[in-house]
Formats: C-alpha cells, sequence, structure tokens
C-alpha cells in the first residue's frame, strides 16, 4: 500500500508537472508540531495506557515552478506510554519514534497541498521500574500522508495547520496528529 501511494502520487506529479506556477524556485522551510493519537488497536487491555502525546518536526522543501516538490524532514513523535496502577513491577514505560523522511509534496488548489513522506524511523523503548531504567533502540520503515493549509502572512511567511496518518511498521503503530506550521521561504532563486 504504501508503494502504491508513492507511486500514484509520483505519477500524479509527472502528469500536471506541466502545469506552471508564478513563482521562483525557493528552499522552505517548515516547523511543525502538535497533538498525535495513537490509532493503532492493541490485542490486549492495558492498565494506564495513554494514547496521547505529541510530534514535532523540520522539514526543507525545495519548490521548483512545478506543482511537485520534494524534500528531507526529520522528527519526533510518540506513540504511547503505560503509567500501570502503583500494584505493579513497572512504573512507567514509553515508545516514541524520531522519524527521516524523504518527502513529496504538490499543490494542486492553492493554499492546499498533499504530502507524503517515506523513510526510517528510529524507535525508542524505555522501561522504567522505579530503581533503574532499560532503554531499547531499533529502527522501522515508516511513511506518511498529510493534507496541509497554509495561508501567507508576507512575501516569505505562512502558517496554517496539516492533518497527518503516519504509519510506523516495526510494531504495526499508526498515528493521527493535527499539527500547526510555520513555513519559511530560506532561499529564492
Amino acid at each position: 500500500m504504501k508503494n502504491f501511494l508513492l507511486i500514484a502520487i509520483a505519477v500524479l506529479g509527472t502528469i500536471v508537472a506541466s502545469a506552471q506556477k508564478d513563482s521562483t524556485y525557493t528552499f522552505d522551510g517548515t516547523f511543525g508540531g502538535g497533538y498525535v493519537y495513537n490509532i493503532t488497536s492493541f490485542p490486549y487491555g492495558v492498565d494506564g495506557l495513554s494514547r496521547n502525546g505529541f510530534n514535532g518536526f523540520a522539514r526543507i522543501l525545495w519548490n521548483p515552478e512545478t506543482i511537485l516538490s520534494v524534500g528531507l524532514e526529520i522528527g519526533y513523535t510518540n506513540l504511547y506510554s503505560v503509567d500501570p496502577p502503583e500494584d505493579r513491577a513497572i512504573e512507567h514505560s514509553a515508545l516514541v519514534a524520531y522519524p527521516f523522511y524523504l518527502v513529496l509534496s504538490m499543490e494542486p488548489v492553492d493554499r492546499f497541498s498533499i504530502a507524503i513522506g517515506y523513510g526510517m524511523a528510529m524507535l525508542s523503548s524505555v522501561v522504567d521500574d522505579g530503581t533503574s531504567q532499560t532503554g531499547v533502540t531499533s529502527a522501522s520503515t515508516s511513511v506518511y500522508g498529510a493534507l496541509q493549509y497554509l495561508a501567507p502572512i508576507d512575501d516569505r511567511l505562512k502558517i496554517g495547520g496539516e492533518a497527518r496518518f503516519t504509519s510506523i511498521d516495526r510494531y504495526r503503530d499508526m498515528n493521527l496528529s493535527f499539527n500547526v506550521l510555520i513555513t519559511y521561504s530560506l532561499i529564492r532563486y
């Protein structure tokens, strides 16, 4: 499914690449962050499970005069945490991800864009039993799809929002996030 999404967006971008924008080439930097919710179904009940969290990211996109933009993104996202009742051996456990994506983005309608990212996520799991902490790090492939709205504030600055679906394969985690975005045109030529 992930490969199909990548191929579909690339084909669609190629088809409409001849549609020119009235702008110059730019490198845009974006900072974003917001609320994330893990929509994965857990096969068993977990006392003290919290699916809520925070995610944040930084992205740089090259925007040529075609509709398709390409860039890189790094980020941080909570997947879940567990704070069980006091009578358990574990006091706290959490899983977070540090993803790194290749991003393809297109703006088919003014101010609205669609983005997909494909890459790796470093997963960090921490378990605290009250006397010591144990951490495990692993890697996973990850993909996301997002719908974004950006409103111009001035010639270089835009703010807006994003709804994003992220899938991280290793533990089959799926997240929905709602982010605030700030974009600035770093380089124009």
